[in-house]
């Protein structure tokens, strides 16, 4: 019954100084991986780099803590000369550089989390872990918004000018252009006056009667005459000399009937 015990309990103690052991000899070893940069953020390259005095036969990187094969990133063989091989958590993000250094390109925030680095060498298999902190990028918003909005405003400016151009070139087809010439405003009044008088008219103008101008039968200096002009072409130039007129006697007072009267009975 004791010698039981014993054996039972000196089996969890080799168990325990074996873990002990491994983890001086990774100490000894100096095993450690150097996450550069320290705190990355997201869109950057990081590279998970390590330092090894030995030999190294193969190199394995999981992603999270142990080294399960479901988790395993990359296998590398410095030796071999041949490339790394990917495993079920390799997002093709991931390379091998540095002979055996483990670079991840476009890095997300979902990358954060521990990464286990195992490496096979002659004193056995060696194992480390080291936590991988992602930051976002907070301030990429500011230049894709600003970017958006430049493009909406040209855009918008490009459409405007194109429309007032559009306008003008139609209103250009629409209108009449005048060329600036001396004299060219005056020509288009005087042709609006010229319109505006090209209408029939009669123009009555007191006229002072010469006696000797008329026959002697009308000549009576108490008679009052007027002479009616009518305007064949009522367009008549300012300096025409001799307009056609035709000259008509009114006869106004009841002074001139006596007097007609009175030489008809002189005459009988």
């Amino acid at each position: 019954m004791f010698c039981t015990n014993c054996a039972s309990m000196l089996k969890q103690w080799g168990y325990l100084l074996s873990v002990f052991i491994c983890s001086q000899m990774m100490h000894i070893s100096g095993l450690s991986i150097t996450i550069n940069p320290p705190k990355p953020i997201s869109g950057q390259t990081v590279l998970l780099q390590f330092s090894y005095s030995g030999e190294i036969f193969i190199i394995n990187w999981y992603r999270g803590r142990g080294t399960f094969i479901k988790r395993n990133i990359l296998t590398y063989s410095p030796g071999s000369g041949e490339p790394a091989t990917p495993g079920e958590e390799c997002t093709w993000r991931e390379k091998i550089v540095d002979n055996g250094m483990l670079e991840i390109s476009n890095i997300m925030t979902n990358y954060s989390g521990e990464y286990t680095l195992q490496i096979s060498t002659s004193n056995g298999l060696q194992t480390v872990t080291e936590e991988l902190t992602v930051v976002r990028h907070t301030g990429y918003i500011l230049p894709v918004l600003i970017t958006i909005g430049a493009v909406i405003a040209i855009g918008i400016l490009v459409l405007v000018v194109t429309i007032w151009h559009n306008k003008k070139k139609k209103r250009s087809f629409e209108e009449p252009v005048y060329e600036a010439e001396p004299g060219t405003e005056r020509a288009m009044e005087a042709n609006s006056s010229s319109r505006e008088t090209m209408q029939p008219a009669v123009r009555w103008t007191p006229y002072p009667i010469l006696l000797d101008h008329y026959p002697s039968d009308y000549q009576n200096s108490n008679i009052v005459y007027e002479e009616v002009i009518h305007i064949n072409n009522s367009v008549v130039p300012n300096n025409a000399e001799n307009p056609y007129t035709d000259l008509t006697y009114i006869q106004l007072s009841s002074d001139y009937q006596d007097f007609r009267r009175l030489n008809q009975l002189t005459s009988t």
